[in-house]
């Protein structure tokens, strides 16, 4: 994939819990969000999983974006991702596609070759795509990669990107590595702090941001302990901690757990509060992949830890299998991130817990908030 992967990236159904979910789409979300940081299961499937509706909804949270774990075509969360994998601006792609489609209706299209309309067949069904004589002359449109995108339209990327070289005053692109274009870092005279493009055009000051550390950075910081780290999230007062409908309280893992629980907690001088609820919240909200073979789920409870991705505490999948080393090692996660976060209040340092890459509050953080409050463990 080179220049054009932008535009095979175009999701043509929605992607999340209850949506289309193309395979096509899925694979290109997985893609670009482990290219944002907020993916990190490597593995080669094209269907909806629990780590990508997770990562939907962190990406969502981290950029201020309405929080449903869904991705929409042409919608503000694919234009964001767009935006932050460092493509093309999206705003600017589809408005000169949205233009382009409204200058070809009528007899056959634009002549540029931008586009070719589904044409439909006597008995209306649509016809496959494919390059047809444009003009009386017998002129085909120019030769390349068609692809078809949600509207019925199908799209020649070679075609649009002359067209938007040209709207910029260019006339041609390097070719960039999806490598070195995952390595790059964005000019400061061109991104703000949080990785937002700056419009020149504009001529709006930023206003200067304390730096985040990145994902990477809060990950590594946790694995060697460096306590001269420290995590910080803003608190979200819209943060949503009440209860889902999907909830079954028959299911937690609190009571069965408690003595481990209370004894790991004293040791590592962390409030067993703040274990009970994370427990609590994992076995009855997440209960839905238990009936999984085993080594299928990437995360284990009672306290769901991620096995591959936490490798690096000391404990393997075998080791996590065994609920007395799985509170271990979620009472040692949290400890770490604890101590990073001093005199933090408990919906942050959950909300870290869950989402490493947090940037403020999230539901996660509200709901652990509320359970401690509420102590349902213990009716």
């Amino acid at each position: 994939m080179g220049i054009f992967d932008v535009f095979a990236d175009f999701l043509k159904g929605s992607v999340g819990n209850d949506m289309d979910n193309n395979p096509e789409d899925v694979r290109n979300t997985k893609r670009n969000l482990k290219n944002t940081g907020h993916f990190e299961d490597d593995t080669e499937n094209d269907f909806l999983t629990r780590e990508l509706d997770t990562g939907i909804k962190a990406f969502q949270q981290n950029n201020g974006l309405r929080v449903d774990g869904r991705v929409f075509p042409k919608g503000e969360t694919e234009r964001e991702i767009f935006r932050k994998v460092g493509k093309r601006d999206p705003d600017e792609t589809f408005g000169l596609i949205d233009e382009i489609n409204e200058q070809s209706i009528g007899f056959g299209g634009d002549v540029s070759g931008v586009i070719t309309p589904i044409v439909p067949s006597p008995e209306d069904k649509p016809t496959p795509l494919a390059l047809r004589d444009d003009d009386a002359q017998g002129d085909k449109q120019p030769e390349g990669k068609f692809v078809q995108t949600s509207s019925g339209i199908s799209v020649n990327p070679e075609a649009i990107l002359q067209r938007l070289t040209q709207k910029q005053g260019t006339t041609s692109e390097p070719e960039i590595s999806e490598d070195k274009l995952a390595q790059s870092e964005p000019e400061p005279a061109q991104f703000d702090a949080t990785g937002r493009i700056i419009r020149e055009e504009n001529n709006i000051p930023v206003p200067e941001r304390k730096p985040m550390l990145s994902l990477k950075e809060r990950k590594n910081a946790i694995l060697d302990n460096s306590k001269d780290i420290k995590f910080n999230i803003a608190s979200n007062p819209k943060a949503d901690g009440s209860k889902p409908w999907y909830t079954i309280d028959a299911y937690s893992g609190v009571k069965k757990n408690k003595k481990t629980i209370e004894h790991e907690a004293k040791k590592a001088n962390i409030s067993p509060d703040l274990v009970k609820a994370i427990v609590y919240l994992e076995t009855t909200q997440g209960y839905y992949d238990s009936t999984l073979p085993s080594g299928v789920n990437k995360t284990i409870r009672p306290m769901n830890i991620h096995a591959e991705y936490w490798k690096g505490l000391g404990y393997d999948r075998k080791d996590l299998d065994n609920p007395k080393k799985n509170v271990q090692a979620g009472v040692l996660l949290l400890k770490r991130i604890s101590d990073k976060m001093p005199n933090a209040s408990v919906d942050k340092i959950a909300t870290i817990y869950n989402s490493l890459d947090a940037r403020h509050v999230s539901d996660y953080g509200a709901r652990v908030k509320k359970l401690i409050e509420e102590k349902p463990w213990n009716k």
